[in-house]
């Protein structure tokens, strides 16, 4: 095997970690929001959480009368499918950073197909959750 198809491959695994890790990040919402609470010390967000954290504060200030809770009870719909959107998406790019360094190790072109194919419905899923709530936002 080349040199550089091994680095290619390691990067894909490589970013397939980082987006997992900010899929569990979303996973485990709730926990991070009360450790960052609570604790004295600094805690580590996800790049994720801090997204959605971001947009919940924008939606609670332009639309909602009340905080929105970590737990997802008082959720408007729109912003649980913006979440599910990011959720879905989040899994779909990892997923298919995974199938693209496989592809590259086995020079496999219907994998690699298949891998593109998977990454963009996953950047297309959460292309689609931002414009949905863009699209709540601005209707307020």
């Amino acid at each position: 095997m080349s040199a550089i198809r091994i680095f290619s491959a390691g990067g894909c695994f490589l970013l397939a970690l980082f987006l997992f890790v900010q899929l569990l990040g979303l996973l485990f919402i709730e926990q991070i929001a009360d450790r960052a609470v609570h604790a004295d010390d600094q805690v580590r967000v996800p790049v994720s959480v801090r997204i959605v954290g971001f947009v919940a504060d924008k939606l609670h200030e332009d639309v909602l009368d009340a905080p929105l809770d970590p737990d997802g009870s008082n959720w408007p719909a729109g912003f649980r499918i913006f979440f599910i959107l990011e959720l879905c998406g989040l899994a779909g790019l990892c997923l298919g950073a995974c199938q693209l360094g496989a592809a590259i190790l086995r020079k496999r072109t219907d994998w690699r197909t298949q891998a593109e194919s998977l990454l963009i419905g996953s950047c297309f899923a959460i292309l689609v959750g931002f414009l949905l709530i863009k699209l709540t936002l601005a209707s307020a």
